[in-house]
């Protein structure tokens, strides 16, 4: 397209025309120039952005995964320590019963023990003749009245003592000391176990062990076993604590 150009503008051999068609294209080439690299700078910027923000989301999506599996492992763990804890309830509570009977073998044991030990050291005393009619009388006395054994355990130890004593049975025993029951009271020795039971009286929240074992100078074991003796008699109670040894009380 040739633009007008009046007469006398020519200069040096071109028309003014031709000039501003040059310039025209040149301009216009420059502007679409500086379109295209706006553009490119636009996206580039765009995709960065885009970058940034998804890079930034992925790490959100990260940590809340992180946060969600530890309060899932802390729920699980919550649920297994609750699971066990009924468990380990529920079997406690079924072995109970078992438990029970096996306390009550083991006291029965015990006893069984005591009464072994004790018919043990009278046999003892028996053969080497060291033992008088007097401290027979008086241990007789002890083990079938002062400490008031059950029905089984008394007939198991009349019928040791009988099977080991020739001078006299225990029913002789017994009439000669029903014929004067007077001066048997008056003549009546303080045992052990009449010395544990007004100490454990006078201390009004029970005595420990080793306090007891003090007063009455005897080793802890063998005043354990008297106290063992007493309870099951249902003259004193033994407590256990969970931390600490034995506390003596009064029934």
């Amino acid at each position: 397209m040739k633009l007008f150009v009046p007469k006398g503008c020519e200069w040096h051999g071109y028309d003014f025309g031709s000039f501003l068609n040059i310039c025209w294209h040149r301009w216009l080439f420059i502007a679409l120039l500086f379109i295209a690299l706006a553009l490119c700078v636009r996206i580039k910027v765009f995709a960065e952005d885009r970058w940034f923000e998804n890079q930034l989301m992925k790490k959100r999506k990260e940590a809340a995964e992180k946060i969600a599996k530890k309060i899932v492992k802390k729920m699980e763990k919550k649920v297994a320590k609750e699971s066990e804890r009924k468990i380990a309830k529920a079997i406690e509570k079924k072995l109970e019963p078992s438990r029970t009977e096996l306390e009550k073998e083991k006291q029965e044991i015990r006893k069984a023990r005591r009464l072994e030990k004790k018919i043990k050291e009278l046999e003892k005393k028996l053969e080497e003749k060291s033992l008088t009619e007097e401290q027979l009388k008086d241990t007789l006395m002890r083990l079938l009245e002062s400490i008031k054994l059950k029905k089984e355990a008394r007939e198991k130890v009349e019928k040791k003592v009988k099977e080991k004593i020739d001078v006299k049975t225990i029913d002789e025993i017994r009439k000669m000391l029903a014929v004067k029951p007077i001066a048997v009271k008056a003549e009546k020795i303080e045992t052990e176990f009449d010395r544990i039971i007004n100490l454990i009286k006078k201390s009004k929240k029970g005595i420990k062990l080793s306090d007891l074992a003090k007063k009455l100078k005897i080793e802890k074991g063998k005043v354990m076993e008297w106290c063992e003796t007493l309870a099951e008699s249902n003259l004193i109670k033994i407590e256990y604590p969970p931390i600490g040894e034995p506390l003596i009380v009064k029934k």
